[in-house]
């Protein structure tokens, strides 16, 4: 139960952090000539570097219309002679690439093979870099209705 909130939190929170991308784009869009952008979002996990977050931002400037779609992290895809879940495409290249900047690179070209799309940029979110980012903007509050109790055998 605990993971399942965590991860819906995260992507909540990711999404509200994609959203302020957006405000950025639209001030840079109007001073380029380019006015429709594409980018991939990932949030990394701890343990494995696993994109546990996948978010592909779409922005035109002339219409000053956004679509934000989550991709699955269970997807099934095909790389480099595997087939396996579409989370798992960072970790892979980042253990053959040996360099997170091409590991994203490699896992932004694959899923834009998948969709049929290209993206102009792409930025993987860590924890810490996520959990900073909440920080730096005093927090996020939640109201539960009821208290939320978790015990765990670790602490």
């Amino acid at each position: 139960m605990k993971s399942i909130f965590k991860v819906f939190f995260t992507a909540v929170l990711i999404g509200a952090l994609a959203m302020q991308a957006l405000n950025t784009l639209t001030v840079f869009a109007k001073t380029a000539s380019q006015t429709k952008f594409r980018y991939l979002v990932c949030g990394l996990d701890d343990a494995a570097e696993n994109t546990d977050i996948l978010i592909m931002l779409s922005y035109d400037a002339g219409s000053n219309e956004a679509a934000v779609l989550q991709i699955p992290r269970d997807t099934y895809c095909r790389y480099d002679g595997y087939q396996n879940k579409i989370n798992l495409l960072y970790s892979h290249f980042r253990r053959t690439e040996n360099s997170s900047k091409l590991a994203m690179k490699r896992t932004a070209d694959i899923i834009g093979e998948i969709f049929g799309v290209s993206f102009d940029g792409y930025v993987a979110v860590t924890t810490e870099a996520f959990r900073d980012a909440v920080d730096s903007i005093g927090g996020v509050y939640v109201n539960l209705p009821t208290d939320f109790v978790y015990e765990s055998k670790n602490t």
